[in-house]
Parts: C-alpha cells; sequence; structure tokens
C-alpha cells in the first residue's frame, strides 16, 4: 500500500481518458477532526477520515459513495501507508455522519506493539492529528470548471470509491511538535526508527512524503546524532504549513502547487544528495 497514487496524478490520467490502476491516497487535515474522551492509552479515538466538502485543491469525495464492506473484515490502521509493518491499531468502529466519514481508532498496548502505542500517545495529546485514507476510485467526474491550477492537475469528483486503509501521517506534524513530545515524556524512539527505515527502504523510490520531511522526523525524534537537513531554510505551504524542500514546488501534504513543476533531474539531484549525506552520516556516528 505504501505505492499508493497522488490525487493530482490521478486528475491528470483521468483528464487523459487513461484509466488508473493503482490506488489513490488523500490527505485529511481536520481543523479539530481528532477527539479523545481521556488521556487513558485504551481510549479509542475519534477520527475524520474523509470530508465531502471541496478539499484545498478542489477535489471531492461523496461520504455517501464510500463502500465499507470489505474493509470492515480488516480494519486495521497503518502508520504512513506503510501496509509493510504491522498496524498500529484498528477501527472498532466505521460511520458516516455530518457529511462525513469516521472512525474509532483503538491504538495497540505497549506490549503489543511499541510504535502504535507511542503514536497513540502523540494522537491524545495533540503532537499528531493528521490522517490519510487509501481508496480505490469506481465513478468519479473531472471538474475542470474549479480548476485553480493552471492546468497542472484538474479537480476530481468522486462519486464511488472503495475504502482500502486508514492511516495515521506524520504529516504536516513539524519537528518542533516531536521534540515537544520528547519533553513531555513521550519516548517517541520508535518513530526515529520508522523514519530510518523508510529513508533507507525509499533509495531510489519515491514515496509520498519528502525525504526531507523524513529527515527532519527522524532528526527531531531520535535521541543519537543523525543526519543533517538542508542548510537552506525549508519553505513552509501556505495552504496547510507542512515543511517544503527548496527545490520542491508542490506541497507533500495537501497537493497545493506553489511554483513552477520542478525538473526531473534536479528532482534526482536532491535525492541523490540525501541519500549521500544519510550513509555518510551513519559512518561517522558508527
Amino acid at each position: 500500500m505504501r505505492h499508493l497514487m497522488r490525487l493530482d496524478a490521478f486528475a491528470r490520467a483521468a483528464k487523459r481518458g487513461d484509466l488508473p490502476a493503482e490506488p489513490v491516497r488523500r490527505l485529511q487535515i481536520p481543523d479539530a477532526g481528532v477527539r479523545a474522551a481521556d488521556d487513558a492509552p485504551d481510549t479509542p479515538v475519534e477520527f475524520v477520515m474523509s470530508t465531502s466538502v471541496i478539499d484545498r485543491v478542489g477535489d471531492t469525495i461523496a461520504v455517501d459513495g464510500w463502500e465499507l464492506d470489505n474493509y470492515l473484515k480488516n480494519p486495521v490502521i497503518l502508520f504512513a501507508h506503510d501496509s509493510h509493518d504491522l498496524p498500529i491499531g484498528k477501527a472498532v468502529r466505521v460511520w458516516k455522519d455530518e457529511g462525513s466519514l469516521r472512525c474509532l481508532v483503538k491504538f495497540t498496548d505497549k506490549d503489543e506493539y511499541e510504535r502504535g502505542y507511542t503514536v497513540g500517545q502523540l494522537v491524545r495529546r495533540g503532537y499528531l492529528n493528521a490522517g490519510s485514507v487509501g481508496f480505490r476510485p469506481k465513478e468519479w467526474e473531472v471538474a475542470e470548471d474549479r480548476d485553480e491550477s493552471g492546468g497542472w492537475f484538474p479537480p476530481v469528483d468522486f462519486k464511488t470509491q472503495e475504502l482500502l486503509e486508514y492511516s495515521v501521517v506524520p504529516v504536516p506534524a513539524n519537528p518542533e511538535a516531536l521534540v515537544a513530545a520528547k519533553a513531555a515524556g513521550i519516548d517517541v524512539e520508535s518513530i526515529a526508527e520508522w523514519a530510518e527505515q523508510t529513508l533507507e527502504e525509499t533509495r531510489g523510490r519515491g514515496f509520498w512524503m519528502s525525504r526531507g520531511d523524513l529527515e527532519r522526523i527522524w532528526k527531531a525524534s531520535a535521541t543519537r546524532s543523525i543526519v543533517s537537513v538542508p542548510k537552506e531554510e525549508p519553505a513552509t505551504c501556505g495552504e496547510c504549513g507542512a515543511l517544503l524542500e527548496p527545490e520542491w514546488k508542490f506541497c507533500p501534504a495537501c497537493g497545493t502547487a506553489v511554483g513552477e513543476k520542478p525538473k526531473a533531474a534536479d528532482i534526482a539531484q536532491a535525492v541523490s544528495n540525501g541519500i549521500s549525506a544519510a550513509i555518510q552520516a551513519r559512518l561517522e556516528h558508527q
């Protein structure tokens, strides 16, 4: 499930008349969409999985069009769409209400899976608050009348879609939030381990969030010295506040276009530089 198609890529394919074969992911950044009755680790947390309103890039997903039967047979919750890792929890209830798709998430206990327990603590105490649905579109329409991207990716109205998985994601959480979580006594080393593993596994391949974001999450959550971040001050998305790499012109969190489309050669060079820095740092600190 790690190779979910971005909505902008889906929109371009749909506009050409192609039938995209890969599942799609969509980030939900709620204003107050994560609620827990208390801080007890065994208390389920309510998430707004998806809404029917027009999102930041013009897309809509019909709440009544969600097909849930297959998901409810195995309602696991993942971290960052990582289906190769163990689930961090399960959805004990999924329902449609007030123009949104919602769920109650029960995170794993510490002795069951420490990363799931850590993510649950970060969510309950406000350090993580975003989720992302992975789904398979079945019926949709390209809404070119709402295209605000200059033709890069027209908005899509999804009419019917099958829910495949739901993930808690570390975007748009910033490194300062993880530093604050450590100061509050939350052990976030398992988040650093996830970022380190993901950096290694995605060498030469794409991932749904930028390598720079992964490195910043790694550095903020680890208890040891690790890779350095780019010297240039990162940009911030004006729509959702997520950190952007200086050479990237699309927000990795919400897909908003923030400038000219980056050249493939520049992206490849940036990734190569990041890999070299990571290898060098690991050799220096062994």
